[in-house]
């Protein structure tokens, strides 16, 4: 079976030189989650790929694991195919990456493992989200979690806390892989400024990811229906779908539904706003979050443990999850306080070096070759 046989398998080889035509290009399959449906891990995957295609010692081969959430039986037959190509790919490329949410590292991750272990082919994991096996998978499912992890050459976690953990357990081989985004244009320091001279003031809020009660948007339309009558602005872009309709906007006069956006239009959208807000009930790395880094946004966001890795008080403002006033007070600071949301947007710009796309694109690349040519054991 071709590779452009698997549900939305794509091969993608990058360009080299011919000038370096000598040296053997590392070919890497990686089998994720590409949108649609659009969201922080399929976004995050789709970004490294688009990283990864312009390294010319790369050759990419690229298996689409897309969800079939309202098609069990299709999602069964899509991913044993998957698995068999991957199976069938393994003796032919120098390192399989299995990119997934932490409870598909049980079935999923066994059987990766189990192909790169017979084929001797290296395996390197991604998990997105820091959440730790154990919370979302039952003693034994959690066994076999465990057993994938253990015999993978690295395993890419999303958080600094999980890495930690993973390491207090034995496994030393897990290094920290944060959520990242393509770097965009910042202000010039001009357009911090209105048409008086005085700092720029924060006036447009923006959400992005998706519509639903879990992330605070009943919250955030409570207090964002607060600054009535004046000239605030806030737009929520992202699917709707889950347990929340568009009629939730109905009422509102503040907040508004702006649609859903395709990963390349998220940039221009955020080039746009002032500020993002994202009172979240529970959060990874959110890729909202540093897309907005990356346009050099601060943030008004939950007060969560794995956001509190990448928010402080130079980018941001974190305010207690399932709260409307404090979410309100927060916001309130930055529309009355052009001082605030001017030192906030320098320290987003600083902030979003740390999560560079192109730079962990390269720090992937790096751990490619590390166990492509480590020694088999």
């Amino acid at each position: 079976m071709a590779v452009t046989d698997v549900q939305k398998t794509t091969e993608h080889e990058t360009h080299a030189h011919k000038t370096a035509a000598k040296t053997p290009k590392l070919r890497v399959l990686l089998y994720g989650p590409l949108p649609p449906p659009f969201g922080g891990a399929t976004v995050s995957f789709f970004h490294l790929i688009e990283q990864l295609k312009t390294k010319a010692e790369l050759s990419l081969v690229v298996i689409d694991r897309r969800p079939f959430r309202r098609a069990p039986h299709r999602a069964l037959y899509a991913t044993l195919r998957q698995v068999l190509e991957v199976a069938r790919l393994s003796r032919t490329v120098d390192v399989i990456s299995f990119h997934c949410s932490t409870p598909a590292l049980s079935f999923m991750g066994v059987a990766i493992a189990a192909i790169g272990r017979f084929s001797r082919t290296p395996v390197i994991f991604r998990t997105f989200g820091g959440t730790h096996y154990s919370e979302v998978l039952g003693p034994l499912l959690a066994r076999f979690a465990r057993w994938a992890l253990r015999h993978s050459d690295i395993y890419l976690a999303q958080t600094k806390s999980l890495v930690d953990r993973m390491r207090a357990e034995g496994l030393t081989q897990t290094r920290w892989f944060p959520t990242s985004r393509p770097l965009t244009a910042v202000p010039a320091a001009g357009d911090e400024e209105d048409d008086d001279g005085e700092p720029r003031p924060c006036r447009r809020f923006v959400f992005v990811g998706h519509v639903r009660t879990e992330k605070g948007i009943r919250e955030l339309i409570e207090a964002g229906e607060r600054f009535r009558g004046t000239d605030v602005e806030i737009t929520v872009v992202g699917p709707l779908g889950f347990d929340l309709t568009q009629s939730v906007f109905e009422t509102c006069s503040v907040v508004r539904y702006g649609g859903t956006a395709a990963p390349e239009d998220v940039p221009k959208i955020l080039a746009e706003q002032d500020c993002l807000v994202l009172p979240s009930y529970k959060e990874g790395y959110a890729g909202a979050l540093v897309e907005a880094f990356a346009a050099g946004l601060p943030a008004v966001c939950s007060d969560l443990p794995s956001l509190r890795e990448i928010v402080d008080e130079s980018c941001g403002l974190m305010v207690p999850p399932r709260g409307s006033e404090a979410l309100h007070a927060a916001m309130a600071s930055l529309v009355e306080d052009p001082d605030l949301f001017r030192k906030l947007r320098e320290g987003a710009a600083v902030k979003r070096l740390q999560f560079d796309a192109a730079a962990w694109a390269d720090t992937f690349t790096d751990y490619c070759r590390e166990v492509a040519t480590s020694p088999k054991l």
